[in-house]
């Protein structure tokens, strides 16, 4: 896929960085340090896509952030 928009039903903070779950049930871990300056909501709009050498953005709160799906 090149981008999905969806909603967050979840995210969490963990040691590594945030986890995200979305409307689907799909979650994906934050793999780098950018920090987001407004813990993402429940129900924020989110989009993820596609970014260099295989890797993926997502986007909450007008940050974006890099992501790998856990499931």
């Amino acid at each position: 896929f090149e981008q999905v928009e969806s909603t967050l039903r979840e995210a969490r903070k963990t040691p590594a960085g945030w986890r995200f779950v979305l409307e689907d049930g799909a979650r994906w871990d934050q793999i780098d340090t950018e920090s987001l300056p407004l813990p993402p909501r429940p129900g924020a709009k989110v989009t993820i896509r596609r970014a260099a050498m295989g890797s993926y953005m997502l986007s909450v709160n007008s940050r974006a952030v890099r992501v790998e799906r856990v499931n």
